[in-house]
């Protein structure tokens, strides 16, 4: 899409018919990037300007020193009582399996939260587009 220049073209998340061939279009609608709409097609994901993205950021800031020395002292915590049960000879692939067992705890908050309303529930039928969005400014890496 950046290469062929959508994103940057389109207005206020709208693009033109005419900016895309049907093959194209239909593509992106297929991968859940483009929705159909009544002026052409909408990006079907968010659409920053530098100043409304540096807004949305500040908004996960964490500026709680107490917080933070918390969790890494979880992190360490997590690390040392693997280290209390793996064998020697497979230290080496206690960071991996410390990083597995985090993420695996994100998917349970993010569940937690989808059931609690507070995120939507990704549709099944259609590719996950969750975490792609476009700042408006001069460099974009396609």
């Amino acid at each position: 899409m950046c290469a062929n220049g959508i994103p940057q073209n389109s207005v206020n998340g709208v693009v033109s018919k005419e900016a895309l061939s049907e093959e194209d279009a239909a593509h992106l609608i297929e991968t859940n990037l483009l929705i159909k709409s009544e002026a052409g097609f909408s990006l079907n994901f968010p659409h920053f300007t530098a100043e409304q993205f540096g807004k949305f950021v500040s908004l996960f800031e964490m500026t709680d020193k107490k917080l933070n020395d918390l969790l890494a002292e979880w992190i360490v915590t997590v690390r040392n009582n693997f280290e209390n049960f793996v064998p020697k000879h497979l230290h080496d692939q206690i960071n991996q399996w410390v990083s597995c067992y985090l993420h695996q705890i994100i998917g349970y908050v993010t569940d937690e939260l989808i059931r609690r309303g507070i995120l939507r529930k990704p549709d099944n039928e259609k590719p996950l587009t969750d975490g792609v969005f476009i700042v408006e400014g001069k460099y974009i890496n396609p």
